[in-house]
């Protein structure tokens, strides 16, 4: 509901108007929607990105030259936080533009020369049995989003120190309370549950409810009805559970059940 792609999927297969939209552990909402539009870079990224021009696209000079302003501009602000001694710091995106190209426009025109040319290695990948992954990509998409969102007001772009030689920059979108009272209002009504949600006036204001009604309710388990079990050998680790893991964990809650 929070993805704009994914939340028209939904609104094509049901009426939201008419429909109950039920949040659990709604506590996360906050940092879920901060998620979406959250993207990183790190100078590697950059170092990364210029290698793929080098080895894919030698004849494109132009981009490495693009890719090599970027790199020390980020060197440059990697300095000045270490001479200040602070561990980050706020980056403008006219600064950026105003250090790696003539102006926007050909800015713009470099960042979806950098998209294009990630999506050409990402095919090619694809094509030999690899992991789609390349670092132009990755800058390109960056790039691109922080020049639709950080002319908004809540979001910024933000350096970390990662390390005493690498330097990290970071969309951060605090525009929750704004956006999110958008999205409330399309449903007929909306529950939000979780154990911990704090004082909910405060939660109210933090997700962009304009009024609630607030309930409370306790479930209490006599102690003889419960008990603590500790499993060994399973894992929930990866984005999808092998098999072997699979018939573990049938074979652990087949032992208790």
């Amino acid at each position: 509901i929070l993805n704009e792609p994914i939340s028209w999927v939904i609104k094509s297969k049901i009426k939201t108007d008419e429909a109950f939209l039920v949040v659990d552990e709604a506590h996360n909402l906050q940092n879920a929607y901060a998620n979406i539009n959250t993207s990183k870079i790190t100078i590697n990224t950059v170092n990364n990105a210029a290698k793929e021009v080098e080895e894919n696209y030698a004849e494109r000079r132009e981009c490495s030259k693009f890719l090599i302003d970027i790199k020390l501009y980020l060197e440059e602000i990697l300095d000045e936080m270490k001479k200040e001694n602070v561990e980050d710091k706020v980056v403008k995106i006219n600064e950026i533009i105003k250090k790696c190209a003539r102006n926007y426009e050909e800015f713009e025109e470099r960042i979806e020369e950098v998209k294009a040319l990630g999506n050409k290695i990402r095919e090619k990948k694809i094509r030999e049995g690899k992991a789609p992954r390349s670092s132009l990509h990755a800058l390109g998409n960056f790039f691109a989003k922080a020049l639709e969102l950080t002319p908004e007001e809540g979001v910024a772009l933000i350096a970390n120190l990662e390390n005493k030689d690498n330097l990290s920059l970071e969309i951060f979108d605090m525009r929750s309370r704004e956006l999110l009272s958008e999205v409330w209002d399309k449903y007929y009504r909306v529950v939000f549950c979780s154990g911990t949600l704090g004082p909910p006036k405060a939660f109210a204001e933090t997700i962009g409810l304009s009024s609630f009604a607030y309930g409370e309710f306790s479930f209490r388990l006599r102690k003889e009805n419960c008990i603590s079990l500790i499993t060994l050998e399973l894992s929930s680790e990866g984005e999808e559970l092998p098999e072997e893991m699979a018939k573990k964990y049938v074979e652990a809650i087949e032992s208790f059940v």
